[in-house]
């Protein structure tokens, strides 16, 4: 092993690096760190070395606690990292904190969470606001305006004081709070109490449903107007009637919105005082609100019909259907109704344009118009869409022109050279970065250069180029481990770098340094985590033994950005760690969400932070591309250790964030944008690349430089990001519109000084070659000859940080030689494409298993390919694929157009018998009804390669929960499976002071909590007094002398409580 120092050269070493960096960055700027590798630091400081401040995973694993200053400002300031970590203020009710255990961050409603009531929260159609006088709601108006930073057209649908339409409150009521109560896929349960918590308001909200559910205690419901509507009327029925419906003028944009409002049967209404009170009749404490998409009758009738179909769950469904390539997903609705008590009734659902284009649902008819475009409805309980996969490659095939291999090589022996030729001991580390930072973003972009390095260099077998990957593979090996080790660090006072924290109260792991609140606020996991996942993948496929000792953090890092066990457990057995269930992911809108909190509009006080609204529209995601990356790292790393829960989860999310990036970001189908934000003849803007839940525009964080602005969309380029030439005019009207030519790019050089002023920022770049490397990769899917002339590969030509020349030319120079991704064929695996150049057919396939694999096209061909190895060329044969899916046809929704709504003219109320029926026809129910309890386990590969076998693999070793047509419903974690918790022993109950006792007990070993149960008298009944996390509960004494108590532990399983034994029952007397 090459670079490693000897334990007598630390000292010099150590001091050279100090004046090497010195120069460096009087220079730059102030570095955060500079890594130093010897595993003498390991005695450094006696806190931070002390055996149980680590947990091991495998030979890797992470800090208990946090250690060392950090900054945000890039050196200008330091403070205790334990001052920025995630606010340890969060609105969770104690039934969430018992049931669950993590926090739901960088979700569309995790302001919850953090405000006291919440910012606004983007649902689609409708938007709503918790706050003291109860929950605000809207259907907001779709408006064009302009950047006050830049002028530049932004599109907004917000929901803020002065656009409320309704709000669902009580009289005399006021919410000291607002707290997050429970979770399903893409709904939320959201608790308002009074003061004293004698009273309060339980909204169930979701996406895609145009109905808010609410139940009362001991409030007297009132449905008032907001600031946003005028002339609220009752249009339908009167308040003698339960049901209501009600109209409003949204002063935005003049249009009239229609509600229908359903309480119980027996309310009457008292229309006065500017509002509506409900009077229902005892016992009867629910209602819920529905936005309809016009004023019919038919329209009336079809949501009355629905109106007591309370949603109480939500989940997907998806599954790799690898002989068609074809992503199926399924969204289930569960649903009880309020009036007979039956569970599984039909409800509308609103579809988003990237579910309904892949959809074969029947319709009725009724949309809305949102900022995400149209929505289109269906009723039932659940539908399916079908994506093709239109595969990956870890890298393109190298073009066989030998001047061109020749430059490549050259290329890559100047990045190797350059990178080995540093002063630092493990050369990979000494990292180049636009900032000097050493944080995990920016330690992930080097990663990212040596990635495609690696993939790159492997496809050439000479000897030297041998050499060279492979000390490639080794000094990002090095360098891995030297963070994934938490026994190692670079510590130079109070600095100490270079190692993984998991937040137990929040789950989440956490990388030091930070960088944009990956800390604070848990922002951009996703981003930073998928560019160190893709490295190991990359590793992993070299060394699979490495991947043996290593990849437990590596699955941790995946578990943080994508868990897919509902129970919240880690994907390593022996590992304690939990997280939320696919964190960055937004199921239903199909993209992901970046910030991890969502609440940066308003600060403690109340006050809008930045007053002209920039921060306004809920959650949002500015890198799309990078988002991509992380699902697509997951696809690889699945591969290389024979993970195929790994790999088709991964499969999943890219295939369906490629849709939602298709309409919401780029537009491709011309339908989302607006046309003043199209403005052709003006800045002529082609993509968003800032997505909030209310709102879109073209800027940045950092910059109105609309090179920068528009390549975040883009970067990194890569093997997994051929989807972005599909619609190849729409590449070439993207560069076009940010060139030195463009209306955007004179606008930010002419008016640079006041765009910074408006922004808040000292200084912009405005050299016009700024990622010039990425816009000649991403142009090249349009024109590979002009891209190869617009790109400057010499010595003085800039280089984006998570590239390299030796990657630039050889992905250019491969789409003009094979020509771009053919997606009318797609191949029966993973790693899978044909590229096309007039007529010409390359098919391409790796093959990342130690077997010769077959892969069939659906084009009717066939290539063979050997063992660990890549093809690229004509095809093996011709032949249509043997093999068929499981299942390829799935359970459609039951559906009423709006045609045969024509004829409901009578109010109706669904039957039990009705109930029954559709019941049967369920996807998903509280307990997992027959339709899907029916379980079998989805293991991984029997083999990895060099033999590797999953038994010997424990971080490999996962199952997933499938129901009878194999579709992973998000697994059941830690390969536990359906087995219940163990019995709970030594349960004691003791006096604790003279008003109250202490029951303890002996934890059960993978618990998630424990159900306390007490009786009074030894003839009684016992009765749940209590759920709870920890294997103790302290409470008030019982009045009688002789109470019995039993304990039982809990498991939560594919969202479900499976209950262990009863511990012995334990009689105590009071004293």
């Amino acid at each position: 092993m090459w670079g490693v120092l000897k334990r007598g050269q630390e000292s010099v070493m150590r001091k050279k690096l100090s004046k090497v960096m010195a120069l460096i960055c009087a220079a730059t700027i102030t570095v955060t760190s500079m890594p130093y590798l010897s595993d003498s630091t390991k005695g450094a400081t006696m806190d931070f070395s002390a055996e149980n401040s680590s947990v091991m995973v495998d030979k890797g694993g992470y800090k208990k606690e946090v250690y060392g200053v950090g900054t945000d400002d890039w050196g200008v300031t330091w403070t205790d990292r334990k001052n920025n970590l995630p606010t340890r203020t969060t609105y969770l009710t104690d039934n969430y904190k018992e049931t669950v255990g993590t926090v739901p961050t960088n979700d569309w409603a995790s302001s919850v969470v953090f405000d006291k009531y919440s910012e606004s929260l983007y649902a689609h159609p409708l938007a709503y606001r918790a706050a003291s006088n109860g929950m605000q709601m809207a259907s907001p108006a779709v408006t064009s305006g302009t950047s006050y930073v830049d002028g530049e057209p932004t599109v907004e649908s917000l929901l803020e004081d002065n656009t409320v339409e309704l709000v669902v409150g009580g009289n005399n009521f006021s919410a000291k709070d607002a707290k997050v109560d429970k979770t399903t896929d893409w709904t939320y349960d959201i608790l308002m109490e009074n003061n004293a918590s004698t009273s309060s308001i339980m909204a169930t909200i979701g996406k895609g449903t145009p109905y808010a559910y609410y139940n009362f205690k001991n409030v007297e419901p009132t449905i008032s107007l907001g600031a946003g509507g005028t002339d609220l009327a009752i249009y339908k029925n009167s308040t003698s009637s339960n049901i209501l419906g009600v109209s409003l003028k949204n002063k935005k944009d003049g249009k009239t919105h229609y509600y229908l409002i359903s309480a119980p049967s027996g309310t009457t209404w008292v229309n006065a005082g500017g509002k509506l009170t409900a009077k229902m009749p005892a016992g009867k404490n629910y209602m819920s609100v529905a936005i309809l998409p016009d004023g019919s009758d038919n329209a009336f009738e079809l949501y009355k019909k629905y109106a007591f179909n309370f949603i109480t769950d939500t989940k997907v469904e998806w599954k790799y259907l690898s002989n068609s390539s074809k992503v199926v997903t399924k969204y289930n609705v569960v649903t009880k109704n309020m009036e007979t008590g039956a569970n599984g009734g039909d409800t509308i659902i609103a579809l988003y344009p990237h579910q309904w284009r892949y959809a074969n649902s029947k319709f009725t008819g009724y949309t809305y118009d949102t900022i995400r475009g149209t929505m289109k409805t269906v009723v039932g309980t659940s539908y399916s869409t079908t994506m093709q996969y239109n595969g990956i490659l870890s890298s393109l095939p190298v073009t066989k022109d030998e001047d061109t291999v020749g430059k490549i090589k050259d290329q890559l022996g100047y990045l190797y050279s350059y990178r080995k030729s540093k002063d630092d001991p493990k050369w990979i580390c000494f990292l180049e970065g636009q900032y000097g930072g050493y944080d995990t973003y920016w330690v992930g972009k080097n990663l990212n250069t040596l990635s495609d390095a690696i993939w790159l260099a492997d496809q050439f077998k000479d000897n030297d180029m041998k050499t060279m990957t492979n000390d490639m593979v080794e000094g990002v090996e090095n360098y891995l481990e030297f963070w994934l080790d938490p026994h190692r660090a670079y510590i130079d006072g109070q600095h100490v770098d270079d190692y993984f924290y998991y937040d137990k109260e929040y789950g989440t792991l956490i990388g030091y340094p930070t960088s944009y609140d990956s800390d604070k606020q848990v922002n951009d996991h996703h981003f930073h985590y998928g560019y160190w996942i893709k490295a190991a993948a990359a590793v992993a496929m070299k060394d699979p033994q490495w991947a043996k000792e290593w990849g437990g953090m590596v699955y941790e890092m995946i578990g943080d950005i994508a868990n897919a066990n509902r129970d919240g457990s880690s994907y390593n057995k022996n590992s304690e760690t939990r997280y939320p269930f696919l964190r960055n992911f937004d199921i239903y809108e199909g993209h992901s969400w970046a910030s991890g909190v969502a609440n940066y509009e308003f600060d403690e006080n109340g006050q809008m932070v930045d007053k002209k609204g920039g921060l306004s529209g809920g959650n949002n995601q500015e890198s799309s591309s990078e988002s991509v990356n992380a699902w697509s790292s997951l696809i690889l790393w699945g591969e290389a250790v024979g993970d195929e829960r790994i790999r088709d989860l991964g499969i999943y999310m890219y295939t369906t964030e490629i849709a939602a990036i298709e309409d919401y970001y780029y537009d491709v189908h011309n339908e989302i944008f607006t046309k003043e934000y199209k403005d052709s003849n003006n800045y002529n803007i082609q993509t968003v690349t800032r997505l909030f839940g209310g709102r879109y525009d073209h800027t940045a964080w950092w910059t109105e430089n609309p090179i920068e602005v528009t390549t975040i969309t883009m970067l990194p380029i890569s093997g997994a990001t051929l989807y972005m030439g599909k619609y190849k005019d729409k590449v070439k009207n993207v560069v076009d519109s940010i060139g030195e030519n463009s209306k955007q790019w004179s606008n930010f050089v002419n008016n640079k000084e006041q765009i910074c002023t408006n922004y808040g920022k000292k200084d912009m770049l405005t050299d016009p070659k700024t990622n010039q490397d990425v816009v000649a990769e991403y142009y090249a899917y349009y024109d590979p000859d002009a891209a190869l002339a617009k790109v400057d590969l010499s010595d003085s030509g800039k280089v984006e940080n998570g590239e390299s020349r030796a990657h630039t030319l050889a992905y250019i120079t491969s789409l003009k030689e094979y020509g771009n991704q053919n997606f009318d064929i797609t191949g029966s695996t993973p790693f899978s494409v044909v590229l096309e150049k007039n007529g010409v057919k390359t098919y391409v396939v790796e093959n990342h298993t130690d077997k010769t694999q077959r892969t069939y096209f659906s084009d009717k061909t066939y290539v063979d390919v050997p063992a660990n190895s890549v093809y690229a060329g004509g095809k093996s044969g011709d032949g249509e694929n043997p093999n068929k899916d499981d299942s390829q046809e799935i359970t459609k929704p039951e559906a009423t157009t709006a045609k045969q709504s024509e004829t409901t003219t009578k109010e109706e109320t669904t039957t039990k018998k009705q109930e029954e029926t559709v019941s049967k026809e369920q996807t998903t129910t509280d307990k997992l009804n027959e339709s899907t309890t029916e379980q079998i386990q989805v293991t991984t590969k029997d083999e990895i390669k060099e033999n590797q076998s999953t038994k010997d693999n424990k971080h490999s070793d996962v199952t997933t929960t499938a129901n009878k047509e194999g579709f992973s419903t998000g697994g059941v974690g830690n390969g536990e499976k359906y087995q219940a918790p163990g019995k709970v022993k030594k349960l004691k109950v003791k006096k604790k002071s003279l008003k109250k006792i202490r029951l303890s007990w002996k934890k059960v070993s993978g618990a998630n909590g424990y159900q306390v149960s007490v009786k009074v008298r030894k003839k009684g009944k016992f009765k749940v007094v209590k759920t709870i996390r920890k294997n103790k509960y302290i409470r008030r004494k019982y009045r009688n002398k002789i109470i019995y108590v039993k304990v039982r532990a809990y498991k939560i399983v594919a969202g479900n409580k499976i209950y262990g034994k009863y511990s012995a029952v334990k009689k105590y007397k009071n004293k």
